[in-house]
């Protein structure tokens, strides 16, 4: 049975602070170049979008929960368009992929899902631009 709505956190580069400890594993705490965070079902999977400068982009994915459900992203560019980066995923491991976009100011939005029994668990579209 599915459970409840997702939910869903944004961190941007002029509101992080402590709290971005909180959306993922130590390591997922990049600093000024997060453009946006989602979390789903109380952190058990999330996924950050990173700017890393002159239009190279960086997801990063993470699995909490050992239950053996699979977790993926979606997420959009304003020139790449859509894209789903899903490996097998591990409890506690987490997981990143670049992009380049080309574009100096591009926007895009990004969410996170577990992959359960009947319809999948998401978070919300959370939307990010980078300016």
């Amino acid at each position: 049975m599915k459970v409840g709505s997702g939910l869903a956190a944004v961190a941007t580069a002029g509101t992080l602070g402590a709290g971005m400890l909180l959306a993922g594993p130590a390591t997922e705490a990049h600093a000024a170049d997060t453009l946006a965070c989602v979390r789903v079902s109380n952190n058990a999977a999330g996924a950050c979008i990173y700017d890393n400068g002159f239009g190279h982009y960086e997801i990063r994915l993470w699995d909490n929960k050992c239950d053996h459900h699979g977790v993926y992203t979606q997420y959009n560019f304003t020139i790449l368009g859509n894209h789903k980066f899903g490996p097998e995923t591990k409890c506690g491991h987490n997981y990143s992929q670049k992009y380049y976009d080309g574009n100096s100011y591009p926007f895009g939005s990004i969410k996170v899902c577990i992959e359960d029994w009947g319809p999948n668990t998401c978070s919300h579209w959370v939307d990010w631009e980078r300016y």
